[in-house]
């Protein structure tokens, strides 16, 4: 396009072709231009400056092209449209900011779709976002910014087989003392607002108790739980005795690690092995610590945590295995007295120095 000097220009057509890239200094020829076609290429790039250097374009067409990112000076006239219809690989940030610009019209929105990078556990996707979805989107995140001061992320959620829109409120390194707007996490049990709450990170805060969700719909039917770094100081395992046995424990995850629980026997004989039965769910159960030892959970001896003080009842064997030995004795005593008498005619001391009883008198008769 280097080629025209074509001051007038109104219209130009560029399709079904392999353009690349398109570069805004090469277009600096054609600044009466009103519409510019470059659907169905391969364009995967565009000059921020394009709309700079054609100051009377009103429709830009990239329709069927490969689009990743676009951006774009805000157009000086009102009346700009843009179609970017059936580009697969665009960015949805790139087209949340386009959208941003008061005075730019979206062209075929039906068709429209961005995509969104997102990881999910170990792996990462691609989820593609329509269009009409974007501005939800938008209010959801702005509302999150100035309601709290954690940000919020509007992705695809699986459960179970269902796939569905859900919103990631991420808290982490907020020094928060409870969730935002609430003063403990009782709220999550009784407000309605939090009834479809499935992913909750809280990492590296001062929450002590999770006490209050128990019976709670997120804990029903939640997929993560990131309480990493907090302030807890036992681990209620009953909190998580349905959800952990149900179908569905591969979309599970509970992240704990950090916190410094109290340990006691009870961590060292049962939490110890509850949390070995759901290594899968806890991946970080062996950098849980101990409050009140240097070491963590994992690392706990039972048999120098589980000290119990003594009762009477403990030293029973030794009054039986006393009383045994005593009576042996006096059984030994009193066969050789009787042996003495036998063979001597008289008792020995002490039986010769005890005073008679009123059997004896019998057998002496």
């Amino acid at each position: 396009m280097t080629i025209f000097k074509l001051p007038n220009l109104k219209s130009i057509a560029i399709t079904d072709s392999k353009v690349h890239h398109v570069v805004s200094q090469n277009i600096t020829n054609l600044s009466s231009l009103q519409c510019l076609n470059l659907s169905n290429n391969n364009i995967h790039l565009v000059d921020d400056n394009l709309i700079k250097h054609l100051p009377k374009l009103e429709l830009l067409d990239l329709s069927f092209n490969n689009l990743t990112n676009l951006s774009m000076t805000p157009p000086t006239n009102n009346n700009f449209s843009l179609d970017v219809s059936n580009n697969t690989r665009l960015r949805c940030t790139y087209l949340q900011d386009l959208n941003n610009i008061t005075n730019l019209n979206i062209l075929n929105p039906n068709n429209t779709m961005c995509i969104t990078v997102q990881k999910d556990y170990w792996f990462k996707y691609e989820d593609p976002v329509p269009y009409h979805e974007l501005e939800k989107f938008k209010q959801i995140e702005q509302y999150c910014k100035i309601h709290t001061p954690c940000t919020c992320v509007v992705h695809r959620v699986i459960y179970l087989r269902d796939t569905f829109r859900g919103i990631s409120v991420n808290c982490n390194g907020k020094n928060l003392t409870s969730l935002p707007e609430i003063t403990n996490l009782k709220r999550i049990k009784t407000d309605p607002n939090y009834n479809d709450l499935l992913q909750l990170y809280a990492q590296n805060n001062q929450i002590s108790s999770l006490q209050d969700i128990e019976g709670s719909d997120f804990i029903k039917k939640f997929q993560y739980l990131d309480i990493r770094d907090n302030k807890l100081n036992e681990i209620q395992t009953y909190i998580f005795s349905n959800v952990f046995e149900n179908s569905r424990v591969d979309y599970l995850r509970v992240k704990l690690a950090g916190n410094k629980i109290k340990c006691d026997c009870n961590t060292a004989q049962q939490i110890k092995f509850w949390l070995l039965k759901h290594v899968k769910i806890i991946d970080d159960y062996e950098n849980i610590l101990c409050e009140n030892f240097n070491t963590n959970i994992m690392s706990l001896d039972a048999n120098k945590v589980c000290k119990y003080p003594r009762v009477w009842t403990d030293y029973i064997n030794y009054i039986i295995a006393a009383e045994v030995v005593m009576l042996f004795l006096l059984i030994s005593k009193v066969s050789y007295d009787y042996w003495v008498f036998r063979t001597a005619g008289y008792l020995p001391w002490p039986a010769s120095k005890m005073p008679k009883m009123p059997c004896d008198w019998v057998l002496e008769a």
